[in-house]
């Protein structure tokens, strides 16, 4: 998993890298990375796909990482999952107490993400508020 977060008051981004957790799920794997408004338009597939790709690979705990307090006040969130079957997962995380839940946005083929990702993000986004 990849997690976007936004801050909608300075507009930041930021690329959450995930790992797998022992328990089932996923984990934040280091903190996040700051993306620009250029490389989310012209890059931003590629860096999702790359990260994508490492998630299986990393290990829990060995990088350790925790938000700090008023992140999830601060910044929306969108979720993308790569499915076993391949499929991509965007989900748009609407803030709830205690943190975000996750209704799903699109679920399209690598191809399509490829394309479309940063219309699909965009989308994401504006049910993340």
């Amino acid at each position: 998993m990849v997690v976007v977060y936004r801050n909608p008051r300075t507009g930041e981004f930021l690329l959450q890298h995930n790992c797998l957790h022992p328990d089932g799920g996923y984990s934040d794997y280091g903190p996040p990375a700051p993306i620009s408004e250029k490389q989310l338009r012209e890059e931003f597939s590629e860096l999702v796909f790359d990260s994508l790709a490492m998630c299986g690979k990393r290990t829990f705990g060995e990088v350790e990482y925790h938000e700090p307090e008023g992140f999830e006040t601060q910044h929306d969130a969108v979720y993308i999952v790569m499915l076993e079957n391949g499929m991509l997962e965007i989900s748009a995380g609407r803030k709830t107490r205690g943190g975000y839940e996750a209704p799903v946005v699109a679920t399209v083929s690598e191809d399509e993400a490829r394309t479309r990702m940063t219309e699909l993000i965009d989308a994401a986004f504006k049910l993340a508020r």
